[in-house]
């Protein structure tokens, strides 16, 4: 089964039984996050043609109000988050990955 076959069938289960799909998907690690992100790309055809939702390119990165940082897809109306890792930069700044 495919990643996006996946989520879809987690909203179909959902419905059946009366629920919302779900809004968030949280994954527990950076790595794991790393591994569904390339499963995508690998899936869309690369990163060319990755257009994850209404258009919009790539991951983002959200801040949570306790002050966590997490990397966000939105994938057939499903966010799936992981938590961000920051990465130092030569200049002395830092993006997160």
């Amino acid at each position: 089964m495919s990643i996006l076959n996946g989520i879809q069938a987690i909203t179909r289960e959902f419905k059946r039984i009366g629920l919302e799909q779900p809004e968030v998907i949280l994954l527990r690690s950076h790595e794991e996050g790393l591994k569904f992100h390339a499963s995508l790309i690998y899936e869309m055809g690369g990163p060319s043609h990755f257009v994850i939702d209404h258009g919009k390119q790539g991951p983002t990165v959200v801040e949570h109000p306790d002050g966590s940082v997490w990397i966000e897809c939105k994938v057939i109306g499903t966010k799936v988050r992981w938590p961000a890792q920051r990465l130092a930069l030569e200049d002395g700044g830092f993006k997160w990955i």
